[in-house]
Formats: structure tokens, sequence, C-alpha cells
């Protein structure tokens, strides 16, 4: 099992942070391993709703399909594989705070024999170095959002 917290703040809005983060379909921007996301058409983002999403890590394709587990708005998302080659779950909480918006996330994976081989301490820290590299392009496309506004 590998897990993984990560506590951050970003210098946005609690409003526009969590409705970014929690639209799976901007995973696509903010996270370098998300090859596509495809939600219902015209479906409305909550607890329940089923997406499909595409990662590309250590040289692997990885479908699954996916569901929210938790949306409760400028307070907390969460999500988790239904099918695919392994199971995770993540969930964020969202705080207004003096930087603007303060974020935890805590995720969960069970890769199996996924990766062969390959050490799960190994993988641990290949992904850890990945979420560190998208937290920093999330809150400079959220820094970017602001300014524009």
């Amino acid at each position: 099992m590998i897990t993984v917290t990560q506590q951050y703040s970003v210098n946005t809005s609690i409003d526009k942070v969590f409705a970014y983060i929690s639209n799976p379909k901007n995973d696509k921007e903010w996270q370098a391993s998300c090859q596509d996301v495809i939600l219902p058409e015209g479906e409305e983002l909550k607890a329940g709703t089923t997406y499909e999403i595409v990662f590309r890590f250590l040289g692997k394709n990885m479908p699954f399909q996916s569901a929210i587990t938790a949306y409760e708005t400028n307070k907390s998302f969460g999500y988790e594989t239904l099918t695919g080659p392994m199971k995770f779950r993540g969930h964020y909480t969202f705080e207004p705070s003096a930087e603007g918006t303060s974020i935890n996330w805590v995720f969960e994976a069970d890769p199996g024999k996924f990766f062969g081989i390959v050490p799960i301490a190994l993988v641990k820290k290949i992904f850890i170095k990945q979420v560190e590299a998208d937290i920093k392009r999330l809150k400079s496309i959220l820094n970017r959002q602001q300014q524009a506004a």
C-alpha cells in the first residue's frame, strides 16, 4: 500500500480552488501523468458521479473508471477507482487561510503486482516527486487565473 499526504497553500480564493480541483476534467492540465478524462455530458459533479480517467506512469497506460466519493462545496472532494489495473482513492480538504486556501490531500493506492518487480518503495518515491511537480503546476495555473480575474 502506498499512502501519500500533501499539505500546501494556494494564493487563490477557496471557491476557485475547489471548483478547479473538484472537476476531474482539469486533471489533464495540472497532472502530468493524466492522459485523458471522460465525464458524462451534462452530468452534475457530485458524490456518485462516475468518470473515466487514463494515467501514464512509469511507461504504463492505466485506464480507470472512477467515482466521486465526496463533494462538499469548498470543504471536501474525494474519489476512488471502481475498475482498473490497481485500486486507489484520494481525498482533499479545503480551508480558507491567510494565503488564500489551505489544501490537505491524502492518497492511498494498492498497486498489487501492476509494476512487476519494481519495488513499491521506488514507485512511491517516483510518485511523490511527480506529485510535487504537479502541485507546482497547479499553483501556477491557479495564480494565473487569480491574476486574470
